[in-house]
């Protein structure tokens, strides 16, 4: 059985299966629950940040462009994917752990 991941099918952004398991179920964090009627959606890439706010202010906020499984595009705050495996990738393609740390100058793949 061949567990190798398929190609992105954008070779210039970096997505779940470039990086992770192709077993790894990325479809939910551990330790969470999915609502019965809630329907999952699963994050394909983020391949992009603003932040917005006034500058030296304590209250500039980022978000994050999403690409999502059923191919909607959204930006998304911090706090609705700061437990996604999609924000971990992204910051690890930014060399990062933390999502604060982002520059502070809009980035889109």
């Amino acid at each position: 059985m061949d567990t190798a991941p398929p190609p992105s099918p954008h070779p210039d952004k970096i997505g779940f299966t470039d990086v992770l398991p192709a077993m790894l179920d990325v479809t939910q964090a551990p330790g969470t629950a999915v609502e019965e009627n809630e329907p999952e959606t699963v994050i394909t890439t983020i391949s992009g940040h603003t932040w917005s706010g006034k500058k030296g202010k304590k209250r500039r906020t980022v978000s994050f462009h999403v690409e999502w499984e059923d191919n909607t595009v959204t930006w998304e705050p911090l706090q609705n994917i700061a437990d996604c495996i999609a924000l971990d990738v992204y910051l690890r393609y930014h060399g990062l752990t933390d999502p604060l740390k982002l520059s502070k100058k809009a980035y889109l793949m």
